[in-house]
């Protein structure tokens, strides 16, 4: 298989991830919740989860205990670089 075609089906599995713990836009957090899957979904190369998944597979791992933690990764790197950008905006 091409190497660039199953990078780009392994992402779209980690966005499909993704979006599977990302809240609901209802209730008073509505707005809030809004702004957190616009910027969870603005997109990325998502690489920090893919090569997390495939390390897990590497040793082993063949269950989906690893899945929290892949979303977990990604949403932490993302929360860092908003946090990065706060002191220009």
């Amino acid at each position: 298989m091409n190497f660039n075609k199953e990078l780009e089906q392994k992402k779209k599995e980690i966005e499909r991830l993704i979006a599977g713990y990302l809240p609901k836009e209802e209730g008073f957090a509505k707005e809030l919740a809004r702004a957190m899957n616009y910027s969870m979904k603005a997109g990325g190369k998502r690489l920090r989860p893919i090569l997390m998944a495939e390390t897990y597979r590497m040793f082993g791992g063949e269950s989906k205990v690893i899945e929290p933690f892949l979303a977990a990764m990604e949403m932490i790197h993302t929360s860092s670089l908003i946090h990065d950008d706060l002191p220009a905006i």
